[in-house]
């Protein structure tokens, strides 16, 4: 069991790189957070051109740093998600974070990913995992409906999304204890903002997996800080 999912930012293929060489001893799996500098200002590889294109790396038949031993998940900040979720399942990312409000039809997106890249292509049953990515001001019955054609919720901490070092915002816990309540049996993420400091009043309101990158980014050791998350889920009975 891993709770805590390191959260890549990168501004080029080299930082990728870097950050995923850093990690790799005390995780397995990772969260590429992929910003286009539309649908959020920030931009990202591959977006900032600093480094291989999506383009290129498939031509050569190539796939994300470390991919054979590090699962990733891609968080997808981009307009028309469904234009390019594709090409990250082909780079090696076996979890897609699609945000609600990313996408005119979000219905329509996450079925065309999962007809294409799930079950109906024989892919082995969970190979592919679905998230909804749900900004903190947005109201649970507009999303409610949707709960249904995914396979995990996650709640972004952050107001301003796509930045690192964003301050967390505690509005989120509630959110996350009163969606808890309703839909005991879905898994809940949470992004921006997590620190070991709001951790256990996350993990008590309900979360179950907690994507951290300043907070391990930042520390002076990295192997430390990664153990003494860890260490909640044995307290909070989080162990799948």
């Amino acid at each position: 069991m891993q709770l805590v999912t390191p959260a890549i930012l990168p501004k080029s293929f080299a930082e990728l790189s870097e950050k995923i060489n850093t990690i790799k001893p005390f995780v397995h799996k990772v969260q590429l957070d992929v910003c286009d500098g539309n649908y959020v200002g920030n931009t990202t590889w591959p977006y900032t051109g600093a480094g291989p294109s999506i383009e290129e790396m498939l031509r050569r038949g190539e796939v994300l740093p470390e991919a054979d031993t590090i699962h990733y998940g891609v968080d997808l900040m981009v307009a028309n998600p469904d234009e390019v979720v594709g090409d990250f399942i082909n780079l090696g990312a076996t979890r897609v974070i699609i945000h609600f409000k990313s996408t005119k039809d979000f219905k329509k997106t996450i079925q065309l990913i999962t007809e294409k890249y799930g079950y109906d292509k024989e892919f082995a049953p969970d190979l592919l995992s679905v998230g909804m990515a749900v900004p903190i001001d947005l109201e649970l019955t507009e999303y409610a409906p949707y709960i249904q054609y995914v396979d995990f919720i996650q709640f972004m901490g952050i107001v301003d999304i796509g930045k690192q070092g964003q301050k967390f915002d505690p509005r989120v816990v509630d959110r996350i204890k009163n969606f808890h309540k309703r839909y005991p049996d879905v898994c809940i993420h949470v992004d921006g903002g997590v620190s070991l400091d709001n951790a256990p009043a996350l993990l008590a309101a309900g979360a179950d997996r907690l994507a951290v990158g300043s907070a391990l980014f930042k520390t002076p050791n990295m192997g430390h800080t990664i153990k003494e998350f860890e260490k909640l889920s044995e307290h909070y009975g989080i162990y799948e």
